[in-house]
């Protein structure tokens, strides 16, 4: 685990005295046509899209122990779950990604529309993804006939004149929001998301996902039958530099694939619930 912790910090020391080596086409289009430099946050998409036969890689992890906890070194002295993606421009307005995150062995392929872009004083724009999840680890033959998940979110961006305040708003669906369940839950939910750039480059930001109606509940067998979860929330630091994105942040969600995030957490959003996530993005 002492390489884990050195590698985490070499990679957030490299993230705060990079210099960009190269400098993104993205970058100045971006900052004409979309309130958002970042094809995504760590949990949600962004109305920016990748140019056609562009590449992106997202790499992502969330700490199991909890940042208070004793002995786990502000909790980074554990495991983590993971998740990686690759994402490709098919044309400037459609969007591919394929990810992967080792809980569950969840396993996501997602489109993303661009539909709509104001650039007049007030800058917001609209994008719609789709995605669907298959579940690998789902034993007996009734939970693995329910393996696949199913979501759909609308993208909206918004910046008023040059404020460094960015807002996002992504109202979703998810079906069969618990796979391990034998009857069919769905949910819909409404993301969020503010990023204030403090400089061109760093910014602070915030994001949650609140329940509108539908099931919030038990997802695994192992968990208390009446469990109930909560809403995930999530909130850090970001750097933009060249092609990469770096965030470090808190949050009381360890899922990390759309189809999981969506669902919720077992935890509130309680201090002493708290993990600690990073994730890098680059265009390659």
């Amino acid at each position: 685990m002492k390489y884990s912790i050195l590698t985490f910090s070499l990679l957030f020391s490299a993230s705060l005295s990079a210099q960009p080596t190269w400098k993104s086409g993205l970058r100045e289009r971006v900052e004409i046509e979309n309130p958002f430099g970042a094809l995504m946050t760590p949990n949600f998409c962004t109305t920016s899209m990748l140019d056609s036969r562009d590449w992106h890689y997202e790499i992502s992890h969330r700490f199991i122990p909890e940042i208070r906890e004793k002995g786990a070194f502000g909790g980074l002295d554990g495991g983590a779950n993971v998740r990686m993606s690759l994402g490709y421009g098919i044309k400037d307005a459609v969007n591919i990604r394929i990810g992967r995150s080792s809980l569950h062995d969840n396993i996501d392929v997602q489109l993303k529309f661009k539909l709509w872009t104001n650039k007049e004083s007030i800058s917001n724009n609209f994008a719609i993804k789709l995605g669907i999840a298959r579940n690998g680890d789902l034993p007996g033959e009734q939970q693995r006939a329910r393996i696949w998940q199913y979501f759909g979110q609308l993208i909206y961006n918004i910046q008023v004149s040059s404020s460094p305040l960015r807002l996002g708003f992504v109202p979703s669906y998810l079906h069969n929001t618990a796979p391990y369940s034998l009857k069919s839950q769905n949910s819909t939910i409404m993301g969020v998301y503010a990023l204030y750039y403090l400089k061109e480059m760093f910014g602070v930001w915030v994001e949650a996902a609140p329940l509108i109606t539908g099931y919030r509940g038990r997802l695994w067998p192992l968990e208390p039958e009446y469990q109930k979860y909560n809403t995930p929330f999530s909130a850090g630091i970001s750097q933009e530099t060249g092609g990469h994105v770096f965030y470090v942040f808190a949050t009381n969600s360890l899922q990390l694939n759309p189809s999981q995030f969506l669902a919720g957490s077992p935890k509130n959003s309680s201090p002493k619930n708290w993990h600690l996530g990073f994730a890098i993005t680059r265009h390659l």
